[in-house]
């Protein structure tokens, strides 16, 4: 769980959940983060590359559902979306199901 940096979207935890439920007990790993984080030219943004990881592993994991979820990823401003629906938490995602 990256809990580190306040900079990212209030449905982490949320979208935390849904990885969970797609993919029992797989999480991001902070040392995942530091990897993509030192690949960076620029000055990374922690918060905006866990939110990448974590919302690409969940469309990944969905789209083997036959689901196709969108995403993108700006800091506080991170929105994971099914068509034009926003996916906030488990209850939206199971929803779409």
């Amino acid at each position: 769980m990256f809990n580190s940096f306040n900079d990212v979207s209030y449905q982490v935890a949320s979208w935390e959940a849904i990885l969970d439920y797609l993919s029992p007990g797989e999480e991001i790993s902070d040392s995942l983060v530091w990897e993509k984080a030192r690949e960076s030219e620029d000055l990374p943004h922690l918060g905006n590359i866990y939110q990448d990881l974590l919302l690409s592993r969940i469309t990944d994991l969905a789209k083997g559902r036959g689901l196709e979820l969108s995403y993108y990823v700006n800091a506080l401003d991170t929105r994971l979306y099914h068509e034009n629906d926003s996916i906030s938490d488990l209850n939206d995602f199971l929803k779409i199901k």
